[in-house]
């Protein structure tokens, strides 16, 4: 993960268990890498922690597999999304194209 705070802020960052302290350079940049955890489909909470405090509840960790095509499973999903109109006056999300829904083992087709 990777943010920005007032250089020589010192950012904490807590997913689940695992945790990770840095301190922010001197423009600000800060990053950290947390410990692998074991797959699970549990939501964690996600909280980044400096001067101020942010809260992300509900967050899974892990791979996601994006796949298309035939014999070429190369697909570029930055082509997808240039493709796609904006509304105007409304605030669309960078992935307007793909339909989110909350990754569970039940709802998962494997083949």
């Amino acid at each position: 993960m990777w943010g920005q705070a007032d250089a020589g802020e010192e950012v904490t960052v807590q997913f689940g268990s695992k945790n990770a302290k840095v301190t922010a350079d001197a423009a600000g940049k800060w990053q950290v890498t947390l410990a692998a955890t074991a797959a699970n489909a549990t939501p964690q909470t996600l909280t980044i922690t400096g001067k101020n405090t942010r809260q992300f509840a509900d967050v899974l960790g892990g791979d996601v597999w994006v796949c298309s095509g035939q014999s070429n499973i190369e697909f570029n999903l930055g082509a997808l999304i240039m493709r796609i109109p904006r509304r105007p006056r409304r605030k669309i999300p960078s992935c307007a194209c793909l339909k989110w829904r909350c990754a569970l083992p039940s709802n998962q087709k494997l083949t």
